[in-house]
């Protein structure tokens, strides 16, 4: 729809245009108030340096929801819940390390066979000791409590685990356990690599 630029300018900065052919073709704009009070210059991108990557991450694959993991498993926390395997990138061939400051994507499968009175959180940890990324939160984006799981049911929770930029390089664990935030007190993982009430899935390089 068109707007008036008259209120563009009063409220956004250009910040990014978008070039076909060397041709501008779409201009990006940020607001001023999210803007630093030192602006950079208008950042070029051009079309043919992005469409592979764009390609790539709008790949039918990387939206379709799986009902079983890529990698299985078969943990039991507490007697309680099971973490039945995970996927790594959404489930898309990744071969390359990591890069510091690069996302991880991961989804972890969950289920329970018997009805679960208390709310866990999960956490998601990479790193040894000294943390190089973690995250944590109710399953689902907070959106699914585990005292609503029903019995037999898939739980397809997904994370995006933002590494630190000074990560150092080489093989880093990821782990991955649950807690009562009430309490903190941690369900145990009955087997499978489990140490710190905790499961390491993989390593993960990082250069």
């Amino acid at each position: 729809m068109p707007v008036p630029q008259e209120l563009v300018a009063e409220g956004y900065v250009r910040t990014a245009v978008i070039t076909v052919d060397g041709t501008p073709r779409l201009s990006i704009y940020t607001a001023k108030s999210e803007m630093a009070a030192a602006s950079a210059a208008v950042q070029e991108i051009a079309v043919s340096a992005v469409e592979a990557a764009f390609d790539r991450d709008t790949a039918p694959a990387r939206f379709v929801q799986n009902s079983t993991p890529a990698q299985e498993m078969r943990v039991n926390f507490g007697d309680q819940i099971t973490l039945l395997g995970y996927d790594l990138f959404d489930a898309m061939p990744h071969d390359a390390p990591l890069t510091q400051g690069e996302s991880l994507p991961l989804t972890l499968y969950w289920s329970t066979q018997a009805p679960l009175t208390q709310d866990y959180h999960v956490f998601v940890q990479l790193g040894e000791g000294e943390l190089w990324g973690q995250a944590d939160g109710a399953p689902v984006c907070n959106r699914l409590a585990t005292a609503l799981w029903r019995p037999g049911q898939i739980v397809i929770d997904r994370h995006r685990l933002d590494t630190r930029p000074d990560t150092p390089a080489g093989q880093h664990p990821l782990r991955v356990g649950l807690y009562a935030p009430n309490t903190g007190a941690r369900l145990v993982p009955q087997e499978h690599n489990a140490g710190d009430d905790s499961v390491i899935l993989t390593d993960i390089a990082v250069q």
